[in-house]
This record gives C-alpha cells, sequence and structure tokens, in this order.
C-alpha cells in the first residue's frame, strides 16, 4: 500500500484521473491544502505528492527564505553548493543525452562534460549528504518517490532544484478536452524542461500557426494533439467544437511547443499570450515570466506590451526578501513604487534573468516595471488551479500598465 498526499480541487479532472489511477493501484489517498500541507506529509509517510506548480514554488520559495535568512557567510555557503548541485545535475543531463537543448552533444561536448561532472561531484556528496538529506526531512520528503506536478507550467529552476536534491518530480500535460492527459514524463526518461512522452496511441503534431503545415522536429509552431482522450466535442456548441477539433482528427491545443527527438513535448507558452510589439516582433510571455520568478525578490508577474515599443511587467513583490537582500522595512506597494532607486535595482536584477535565457533576443528586456498587490483565487485573479487570469490582471491595472509607457 502507498500513501498518496493529494493538493488538488476534488472536480478538477486532472485530480478525478490521477485519484481513478491511483485507486486502481491500490493506493490511499489523501486529501489536503496548502494550509495543511506540511502536517499531512509528514503524518502519513507520502509516497506520491500530486499538485499543481504553484506548491513546488511555494516549497521552494520557503526552503530559499530560509537560507536567506543565515549569516552572510553560511547563506552564500549553502547557495553556492545547491549552485553546484544543479550544475552536477545538468551534466548529468548532458551526458544522457537527455538535455533539450543540445540532445546530439559532440565527443568533445561529451568529454568537457564528463570533466566537469567529475570536479562537481566531491562538492554535490557534500551537499546531498550534509543539505538535501536534512532538508528532505525538515520539509517531510524523506519517505516520497514521486512528485507529480500538472495544470499548468513548471518553472525551469524549480525543476533544476528538485532534480538537484534527488527528488522524481515527474511533469504531465493536458486539457479538460483529452480527459486530460496528452503526456507525461517517466522515471526512467524524466526530461527536465519537457511535459513528457505522449500516453499510448497518443500523438503530437507541431505546425506552423498561420499555413497549419507541420514543422521540422525541434521547430517552434502551435501543438496539434490526437489520441483516444480526445472529446468528441462541446456538449450542443458546433461552432467551437470546429474551432477546436480539426478535420485530420487533431485537436488544436492553443499550445505553442516544440518536440524533442523522444517525442517529449515542451512548452513556450500560449498562442494567445503572444505579445505582439509596435515593432512587428512577438514575444513569447510565459517564457520571460518563467526567467523573471527566479527572482526572490518576486512572487508573481505580468508581462504587458501588447502594441508598444517595448516590454513592461507588472510585480507582485516578496516583502521578507526585499526587506532583508536590500536592509529596508517597507510594507506596502505605495512605498515600494515610490522607491525609484529599488525599483531599479529590481529592474536591472530581472533583465539580467531575461538575457540569460536561452536564445535571448535584445527586445526582449523589461523597460519598466509597477508593483502591485498579490494575485488570488478570492480576488478574482488566479482560478482554481492557481494559473493568472491575464487579461483581468491588465484590465485592472490598466492605469498603471498607461504610466509605465507615458514616462
Amino acid at each position: 500500500e502507498q500513501n498518496v498526499l493529494s493538493v488538488l480541487p476534488i472536480w478538477h479532472a486532472y485530480e478525478r484521473t490521477v485519484a481513478y489511477f491511483m485507486f486502481f493501484m491500490g493506493s490511499k489517498m489523501y486529501y489536503t491544502n496548502p494550509k495543511n500541507f506540511k502536517n499531512d506529509l509528514r503524518k502519513n509517510k507520502i509516497v506520491h505528492i500530486v499538485a499543481v506548480p504553484r506548491l513546488w514554488e511555494a516549497v521552494y520559495k520557503a526552503i530559499m527564505a530560509e537560507i536567506q535568512s543565515k549569516p552572510v557567510i553560511a547563506r552564500n555557503i549553502i547557495l553556492g553548493l545547491i549552485d553546484n548541485a544543479r550544475k552536477y545535475a545538468k551534466t548529468k543531463r548532458f551526458l544522457k543525452n537527455n538535455y533539450i537543448y543540445n540532445e546530439t552533444p559532440t565527443v568533445i561536448e561529451k568529454i568537457c562534460a564528463f570533466f566537469e561532472k567529475t570536479v562537481r561531484y566531491p562538492m554535490f556528496f557534500v551537499t546531498d549528504k550534509v543539505i538535501f538529506s536534512k532538508l528532505k526531512k525538515v520539509v517531510g520528503f524523506d519517505t516520497l518517490q514521486t512528485l507529480i506536478s500538472g495544470g499548468g507550467a513548471l518553472l525551469p529552476h524549480i525543476a533544476e532544484f528538485y532534480e538537484a536534491m534527488g527528488c522524481a518530480l515527474l511533469v504531465g500535460y493536458g486539457m479538460t478536452e483529452t480527459s486530460p492527459i496528452l503526456s507525461v514524463s517517466r522515471r526512467d526518461n524524466n526530461k527536465i524542461y519537457s511535459a513528457g512522452q505522449p500516453l499510448t496511441n497518443t500523438e503530437f503534431l507541431v505546425v506552423d500557426p498561420e499555413t497549419m503545415k507541420s514543422v521540422p522536429q525541434g521547430q517552434k509552431g502551435l501543438v496539434l494533439a490526437k489520441g483516444p482522450q480526445v472529446m468528441k466535442g462541446y456538449y450542443k456548441d458546433e461552432e467551437n467544437t470546429q474551432k477546436v477539433l480539426l478535420p485530420n482528427g487533431y485537436i488544436n491545443t492553443g499550445d505553442l511547443g516544440w518536440l524533442c527527438k523522444d517525442g517529449s513535448i515542451v512548452l513556450v507558452g500560449r498562442l494567445k499570450d503572444i505579445i505582439v510589439l509596435s515593432n512587428g516582433e512577438n514575444i513569447e510571455s510565459d517564457a520571460i515570466e518563467e526567467a523573471c520568478l527566479d527572482s526572490d525578490c518576486i512572487n508573481q508577474i505580468v508581462l504587458t506590451g501588447q502594441d508598444q515599443n517595448a516590454l513592461s511587467a507588472l510585480v507582485v513583490p516578496n516583502f521578507d526578501n526585499i526587506n532583508k537582500i536590500y536592509n529596508l522595512n517597507v510594507c506596502s506597494i505605495s512605498d515600494l513604487n515610490c522607491n525609484k532607486e529599488l525599483k531599479l535595482k529590481i529592474l536591472k536584477e530581472l533583465q539580467t534573468k531575461i538575457k540569460n535565457r536561452p536564445n535571448y533576443r535584445v527586445f526582449e528586456r523589461l523597460s519598466d516595471i509597477n508593483f502591485i498587490d498579490e494575485c488570488t483565487v478570492e480576488n478574482g485573479m488566479m482560478t482554481q488551479t492557481l494559473k493568472i487570469k491575464k487579461n483581468i490582471v491588465c484590465e485592472k491595472y490598466k492605469k498603471e500598465i498607461q504610466m509605465m509607457y507615458s514616462n
């Protein structure tokens, strides 16, 4: 018997599917919420956890906040060891041809990766025994075998952290219209940054959004999917059914992505979330937002810039970390927005995060930011699966967005 902990709304298609599978496998299901998560995790000797990316982000941020509270020397040593562990894990992936940005490395590249892995191993061994083993016990992860994430995009730096810590964080992808799972990572082929391989009898096709013709493997485009789990249509709504169900049997997911050589799907955003600048450049907002969320100073971000000459962003701050890092005592959004010097420092940090992304383009830099209140389910700014409702956020802060472009 294996105990499973679910941190999902029980009515959600993702939760229902996983629950039925777990029951079929003879597992015992426990239900919890973010408030009681930590206690329920420790009390019930959980082996598998099912959650949305927001939970894994919350656990990561709690760990980072604890590290940030330590004296400067200890903090820098711990952060250095964790960074080394991340890079060590990356070299292991590279040597297994499991790195999505270079699936066919040359012999020279593999030799360099092997040398780097060898050099980093002693520090990783210390980190694993001294830091990660203690972290797992404190958080309650010492009995875990599998972490399952779905219902939204998992941030790259979050995936890297759990990989470095030795936790099998498996990502799934799908939509309600596909019952709801199309792909999922496997323990024996957990290709991080991807949403896993398609299920049995399921196919992905990546096409040019304008011509709807297939694009070469590795090239970005609109993701189509076909399989027995795809719906027959919307109930008594033929018009919308025809918009998503194509004559060739595929469903238009509305997502942008590309395929790895083994069929793993890598998602880069939503077609409707593309921002088109006034110079005609198309920008995938999700990927840039993910890069910015690596900052300890922010909790949430919504990119703006449609029909403007540059990008800007609405940012939800992390007050605790901002005060610790910059030795301040600010506690309100207005105070942050009035502090031009602090704003500039955080803007520069976010610009660096964006610039360090693979395939960075110069027009992806941020021209300005504005701090806003937290987006929650209660205030109508998030869905029940904790995704930000970008259109509603932008509508609410329409004046603030206009001000960023009028300065």
